[in-house]
């Protein structure tokens, strides 16, 4: 089975939860022995044969190039209502060369290439939803994104969601049928754990990890750290993560008076993640509208505590984390702050997470996958236990 899996992210340049899923899945699926042609936008775009594993895990620049490269002056592809287009050519340059049976496109900047795909080469489409136009935006959503989707997913063969929550979204809003829909779960790597780098003092730590932007409620983090510490003022916030809000979120702390309880890293590489998880205690996700949220498994992994909003996709995935519904901000103030309170619940909870997530593997929702391509194609289903 050969897959033309077309993404706009993927390691090392990755922006969110997009990149690190299509890593998970690629890896997954190699596992199963399945081979993929990897089709990524950049300042010098290029698609990648990937057929093992460890094929990942080189520089994107080391891999094994099957196709056209073509220089584009701008740099790289930007999340622009353009960028569709772009990548369609992009897509029109790589498959003339390509033995392919599959076209598996994720989230709308790729949809366009995907259709050319399909058309193109005669062979099935599957559209991956890892957040819609409406999650991104809080409902100020770009008609011109909106339709984008709504015509990839209506002409694709299958749509896969990352939640039964973001499959009711494409049945409603865009008219899917629900028939054409599955869910798949995002999975998840356990990686080495660092060694634990040292805490700033004994104080609690609260984190919230994401984009600062409306979608992961940055905003409402801040109302919930500002709540806390009317309760509980020994105890310190961290909010990792950039974005549009930055800035009004730092005036916010200063109008607050808390500045010095609260912290801004900006974007963390990798390896500041894993140091920023290692000290900190609770990681809150207010988010207004999330498909899934990896940075929760990822915390859970860690074994923090986790208090996560009910209007996100992972709560399907997961059992051992708190939840809230994102605009009820004194449920959550009451959720940390009885955490805070008896630390011992605080670790038992992070406890049970982390054993929970050692169940959740990319290798599983490979799986999955394979079982949406193998309705499509002429391929039995790779059983289970191979």
């Amino acid at each position: 089975m050969k897959v033309l899996f077309l993404t706009w992210e993927f390691p090392p340049r990755i922006t969110g939860g997009l990149g690190t899923a299509c890593w998970g899945m690629v890896r997954g699926l190699l596992e199963l022995g399945v081979e993929i042609f990897l089709v990524l936008p950049d300042s010098e775009p290029c698609g990648f044969h990937l057929k093992r594993p460890e094929d990942i895990d080189l520089p994107i620049h080391a891999m094994d190039v099957r196709g056209t490269s073509r220089k584009r002056e701008g740099g790289p592809y930007r999340s622009d209502p353009l960028s569709n287009v772009r990548y369609r050519e992009l897509v029109e340059s790589v498959i003339v060369s390509l033995d392919f049976d599959i076209v598996h496109a994720h989230d709308w900047l790729t949809y366009e290439g995907g259709l050319h795909a399909k058309e193109a080469a005669g062979k099935p489409l599957v559209c991956h939803v890892h957040s819609t136009e409406f999650d991104r935006s809080c409902g100020r959503q770009d008609e011109r994104i909106e339709e984008y989707e709504r015509i990839g997913l209506s002409l694709a063969d299958r749509v896969v969601a990352v939640s039964r929550f973001t499959a009711e979204a494409v049945r409603s809003r865009y008219g899917v049928a629900p028939e054409k829909i599955r869910v798949v779960h995002n999975g998840f790597l356990l990686e080495d754990t660092p060694s634990p780098a040292a805490r700033p003092s004994d104080e609690p730590v609260v984190l919230f990890m994401g984009r600062m932007t409306c979608q992961k409620g940055p905003d409402i983090f801040l109302e919930v750290a500002r709540g806390v510490l009317g309760r509980f003022p020994g105890v310190r916030f961290i909010m990792a993560g950039e974005g549009d809000m930055t800035e009004r979120l730092m005036r916010r702390v200063s109008r607050y008076g808390i500045k010095n309880r609260v912290t801004f890293t900006g974007f963390l590489e990798r390896e500041d993640v894993a140091r920023v998880l290692s000290t900190s205690d609770v990681l809150v996700a207010p988010s207004v509208s999330d498909p899934f949220n990896i940075t929760v498994l990822e915390a859970m992994s860690r074994g923090l505590a986790v208090l996560v909003s009910r209007q996100s996709g992972v709560i399907e995935a997961v059992r051992h984390v708190l939840t809230e519904d994102y605009w009820n901000v004194d449920g959550m103030i009451r959720r940390v702050v009885s955490l805070l309170k008896d630390p011992e619940e605080m670790t038992h909870l992070g406890r049970l997470g982390k054993a929970e997530v050692r169940g959740i593997s990319w290798r599983d929702r490979a799986f999955e996958l394979t079982e949406v391509y193998a309705e499509l194609l002429d391929f039995p289903v790779i059983p289970r236990a191979g």
